[in-house]
Parts: C-alpha cells; structure tokens; sequence
C-alpha cells in the first residue's frame, strides 16, 4: 500500500465567509479524557458546532500589539545588559524575547491558511511582511504547507523532509536534525526553497509571484543590512535583533518536532501530537503560541480559526483514534515524548513498513 496516498481524512480549506456568529452551540470544556464518543450529541449537532467554529470572527491585532511591545523592549533590554556589567544575563534575555519572537512565524502560518485575519488583504499583506522577515516567501510556505496538510508524514511532505524519507541514513537525519535545530532560522528558508524546487509542477502565475517575493526578500535584506553597515550599528543588531532571532528559529524547530517528530500513524491524528492543558497558565502559554498545541483538531479542520481549536478538540477524536493519538496533559510531557525519539529522527508509517 502507498504511503504516499492523499490524506483523506481532512476537510476542505475553502474559505468560510467574514461574519460574525453567535458562540457555538455546544461549547464543551476540553479535558484530556475528553473524547467525540462522551459529548453525548447528534452528528448534526457536531457538524453545525464545526462549521460555526470554522467562522471568524474577531482580529488578533490587539494580542500582536501587545506582543509588539514586549518584543521590543525586550530587544532593548538584551542591548542594555550587553553593555552593562550584567552582560552575562543577555543569553536569558535572549531565551525569553525568543518565545515572543517565535509568535511571529506561528501567525505566519495562520496567515498562510487565511485564518489570522478576517480581512483577507490585511492577511496577506501582514503575510508579505513576516515572510520577508523570516525570509521564507508567503506563496511558498503557503504551497508547502498545502502539501503538508495533504501528505502529512509521506515521503511527499515537504516540511519533514529528511525524516518521512526511508532511504537516508540516520546519520544524515541527525546531521539534519542538528542543523534545524541549531540555525532552525536559516535551515527553514532552505527547507522551503527545497519544496519548490523539487516539486512536479507549479503553475507559471505561481512561479511570478515566488520569484517577486524572493526579490523583494533579497532588496529588503540587503537596504537593511546596508543601513545597518552605514550607521554602524552592527553591534545593536546583532545583539538586539539576530540573537533572538536564532533562539526564535530554534523555538520554532523545536514546536515542530514537538507536533510529529517520531510518531508513525497513518492519519491526522495518530500522526500528531494534542496538547490540552488545563492549568491557566498552560492556557496562557498555549494562547501564545497560537493554540498550535491543539495540532490534531488544526490538521483534521485546517480552516478553523486558531482561537477556536481548544473548542474543536473534543470534537475530534472518537474512542479508536483517542487510544492511537492521546491528548497530552501538558506541552512539557508532550515535549519530552519527542525528545526520547531524537536519537533516530524519523517520521511517518512508511517506517514501519520497511522494517
């Protein structure tokens, strides 16, 4: 049997309509032995709640504000400690602006879905932006990803490349590990440059856009960098600005391996890792990192706004897929689940087959 088979167990990403709605009908709270077999409703009264959380309907401009200003103060703090007798402290700093940067290329990928924003113009353009930050273009993380979504663990998944692919050896898998996780920042614009230039074929308007992202990311690195050498400010920048950047590629790396790194189920869920923490502060943590932790309800609905997947997690697992794929306590114990598997990083059912 093909490992390579669509993943049909996936919604359409057919955009929803920009309205407003009342709350879901049957607003459950979400625990880790809540499972689609306990709601105890009709299959009617599922479906009207998933197409009402598939609506969205409020911006997440005032959370990025204000995420805003702790990033940038404490990209101020990390220059103030570097030059002060406390200069030890600013790998610290770093550690912690890093989480708040890291929040960026998380709502880049809901931009990529169309889910960050109502407003599907002020989606893309704040897409274009990050994307030129993070130097990975808009169209190409969005194609990517799509693949991602449809061949999730096959060897045709982009995204975890090396590590659905059976015939490299492990030593070529940690080395790919290792440099991911060290300069995740730099390895991932590779990492999606790859997915275009091995794929079959992309249409010849697709390929004018990525081109003009990749000449519009080349143009704005370079004014920067040349403003940077004229004021010399390299200092500043490197301090302020590239060291928590690299902590914020590591951080995202590290999220990533966290949702599927040495799992080998052949669907959505059985291929993910769910976290639903109940403590406030693991719903503090979550919220920032765009409920991503809630990974299987995103890879079974992926048009569903992120503020809504805590809702949607019960929804999705039944008895038989809640046994292959449990929801995890807390972020930390589905982080060390994957840590163990490092050692031999491999993804996807098509491992076990060769076995």
């Amino acid at each position: 049997m093909s490992t390579t088979t669509k993943r049909s167990d996936q919604t359409s990403s057919v955009r929803t309509p920009h309205q407003t709605v009342p709350a879901p009908h049957i607003p459950l709270p979400v625990s880790p032995t809540t499972r689609r077999d306990d709601v105890g409703v009709s299959q009617e009264q599922v479906k009207e709640t998933i197409r009402d959380l598939h609506v969205q309907n409020h911006s997440p401009m005032a959370w990025h504000q204000m995420n805003n200003v702790i990033l940038l103060s404490t990209c101020a703090l990390a220059y103030l400690t570097w030059n002060s007798p406390a200069w030890m402290l600013t790998p610290l700093v770093w550690l912690v602006t890093g989480h708040f940067m890291h929040m960026k290329p998380l709502a880049f990928h809901d931009m990529a879905h169309g889910t960050w924003h109502p407003n599907s113009r002020k989606n893309e353009m704040m897409g274009l932006f990050v994307g030129t930050i993070i130097m990975v273009p808009l169209s190409v993380y969005r194609y990517a990803h799509s693949r991602h979504h449809a061949y999730m663990s096959t060897e045709k998944d982009p995204e975890l490349w090396p590590f659905v692919d059976t015939s490299k050896p492990r030593w070529a898998r940690l080395l790919a590990a290792c440099l991911e996780i060290s300069l995740g920042y730099f390895y991932t614009p590779f990492l999606f440059l790859r997915s275009v230039l091995v794929a079959e074929k992309i249409p010849e308007v697709n390929r004018r856009r990525l081109a003009g992202e990749y000449a519009l990311i080349i143009a704005s690195w370079s004014a920067a960098l040349t403003a940077v050498t004229y004021l010399g400010m390299w200092e500043a920048f490197l301090v302020s600005f590239m060291g928590p950047l690299l902590v914020a590629g590591s951080y995202q790396t590290l999220n990533k391996y966290t949702e599927h790194m040495g799992l080998f189920g052949n669907c959505v869920l059985s291929g993910t890792r769910s976290v639903d923490d109940k403590r406030q502060l693991g719903k503090l943590f979550s919220k920032s990192i765009q409920y991503v932790d809630h990974h299987g309800a995103h890879h079974r609905y992926a048009r569903i706004p992120h503020y809504n997947l805590p809702a949607a997690t019960p929804y999705v697992y039944d008895e038989k897929t809640f046994e292959e794929a449990p929801i995890y306590p807390t972020y930390r114990a589905a982080f060390f689940d994957m840590l163990k598997t490092l050692p031999n990083p491999r993804v996807g059912s098509q491992w076990k087959e060769s076995q």
